[in-house]
């Protein structure tokens, strides 16, 4: 570090104008420290950097962006924010590593600094050039994660974040309502992963189900067979027979849980192209859970806007004022 600044000293500023640069130091440490906790410089929330803690753990990589971005004005550092979110997720799943995205990142920062603070069109330029490269570049890694997804292959935290994102979505799409915005609310405690067909079953219902009990404890743990539901429900139906879990589903708050007991109630224009592709299985098998699983895959393309590049609007759009 200290080899740095020295090799550096004109280039920062040390020598020149010491109290600017000890100011300049200060300023970033402070933004670094909020962003890490995934808030704003005014010390507000910032819900796609309160993402990102959920998706990556200890990834850090991110938070040169974000630094060289921090004097962007609030609407803008948000758009930045969310297409930040949606790329690392991208190279998350698609198995980038990190010392290979660190120095693309790098390279990227002195453009982002150079834009001016309030100018979008520049900074979606930036995205073009930048972000979109890489999100083309990993669809179809991005694709193949989803169609290969367990419960088995997957970090337990990284799960909870990729259903929550697209139950957050379609729940979006369906409704509309700012609290929806918040992806704490499919992520908190009193949420849970369930399995739609369950997990301990008898040999025979195993064998009847997929042939063997080998191939049906496989396909069990498969994305297309999992869904969030609120603890209070999963406490009477978890480990139950598919129907008594369905009417456990239908009481659930989330759409797409709803959408496992019975066919959603379409008519309203917003749900109906919510639940566009989004097909209702009424008889539970091999190829439902198949099935299912693709419609995840289709689902998780337009969740974190892979679907509508080059288009960097934000995916959920502007947040609502009431809930």
């Amino acid at each position: 570090m200290y080899g740095w600044f020295e090799k550096e000293k004109s280039r920062c500023g040390i020598e020149d104008n010491p109290l600017a640069f000890v100011k300049e130091l200060h300023s970033a440490a402070y933004a670094y420290t909020n962003f890490l906790e995934g808030l704003n410089l005014d010390g507000s929330s910032n819900r796609f950097l309160q993402n990102i803690r959920l998706l990556g753990g200890s990834s850090r990589q991110h938070l040169m962006l974000l630094l060289a971005a921090r004097h962007f004005d609030r609407p803008h550092f948000q758009l930045f924010g969310e297409w930040t979110e949606n790329l690392l997720c991208i190279y998350s799943l698609g198995r980038e590593l990190g010392r290979a995205i660190e120095p693309k990142f790098a390279r990227g920062t002195p453009e982002i600094r150079a834009i001016d603070a309030s100018n979008r069109e520049d900074s979606e330029k930036f995205l073009r050039r930048r972000y979109l490269p890489e999100i083309n570049t990993f669809r179809q890694r991005f694709m193949l994660a989803f169609e290969e997804m367990t419960d088995e292959n997957i970090q337990k935290y990284k799960l909870r974040y990729v259903l929550a994102k697209i139950y957050q979505y379609v729940q979006y799409k369906s409704f509309h309502k700012a609290s929806d915005m918040d992806l704490s609310r499919f992520t908190e405690k009193g949420i849970e992963i369930e399995h739609v067909m369950p997990v301990s079953k008898d040999k025979g219902f195993k064998i009847q189900m997929a042939g063997s009990e080998a191939e049906y404890d496989s396909i069990v743990h498969r994305l297309g067979n999992l869904a969030l539901v609120e603890k209070s429900i999963n406490a009477s139906i978890s480990n139950q027979p598919l129907d008594k879990k369905q009417n456990g589903f239908r009481n659930s708050d989330f759409i797409l849980t709803r959408h496992l007991a019975a066919p959603v109630d379409l008519g309203s224009t917003k749900v109906d192209k919510a639940f566009d592709g989004i097909p209702y299985f009424d008889n539970w098998n091999l190829r439902t859970l198949t099935d299912r699983q693709s419609m995840f895959r289709d689902l998780a393309l337009k969740t974190w806007g892979v679907d509508q590049m080059p288009d960097f609007s934000s995916v959920l759009g502007e947040q609502p004022r009431s809930s």
